[in-house]
């Protein structure tokens, strides 16, 4: 006897059992380095791992350089701001331009917009320079020690944003061939055993 039914679209699953390694999403991550030449004085996060906010302050380094560039800018402020009325007009215009030159200098050394306003509200020089984190994520390398030299350039941490990453597996021909891109995937782990993590197939 031979009867009929609807078809119908249905979900079919295939469980791969294989090994693999998650690695960190390169497009979230940056390295906070140090703007400036300067000693490192206070380092904030002690140890990779810890979890840091975008605007948190991580390291306190020490640098005459920026003692001295900010000792110019107040000074060459201070005089634009003496200069008469009638002052003449070409004179004036390049003294303006000295003190944008100057604080544009005080940003390229890493000041942030804040610490300038606090700067010019005070109108005294700091030697020290507070570096506040650029991306909010977990710190995965401590890059730097509290008394060590540092160069302008030269990392102090490295930060990822965990919440996206990449899981790479290896898979044989025949696993490798039930594979499409886009395709929705569920992945379990024994180092975690009853989580389930989801995502969807970015290359093959």
């Amino acid at each position: 006897t031979y009867g009929t039914d609807t078809a119908r679209l249905w979900p079919v699953d295939a469980m791969i059992a294989t090994s693999g390694a998650v690695r960190i999403d390169g497009s979230r991550q940056g390295t906070l380095a140090a703007y400036i030449d300067g000693r490192v004085e206070l380092m904030f996060a002690d140890y990779t791992g810890v979890a840091v906010r975008q605007g948190d302050h991580l390291a306190v380094v020490y640098s005459p350089q920026l003692y001295t560039a900010q000792v110019e800018y107040l000074e060459s402020a201070n005089t634009l701001a003496k200069m008469s009325s009638g002052a003449l007009a070409v004179a004036r215009s390049l003294h303006e331009k000295l003190v944008a030159n100057s604080r544009q200098k005080l940003i390229e050394l890493g000041m942030t917009e804040d610490q300038l306003k606090t700067l010019e509200k005070s109108g005294k020089a700091e030697s020290r320079l507070t570096i506040y984190a650029a991306i909010g994520g977990t710190v995965i390398q401590k890059l730097a020690e509290e008394g060590k030299f540092i160069s302008a350039g030269e990392p102090i941490y490295r930060i990822a944003n965990l919440s996206t990453v990449w899981l790479m597996l290896e898979l044989y021909p025949e696993e490798a061939s039930k594979i499409r891109f886009g395709q929705h995937v569920e992945a379990q782990f024994q180092s975690i055993p009853g989580e389930k993590l989801t995502g969807r197939v970015a290359f093959i």
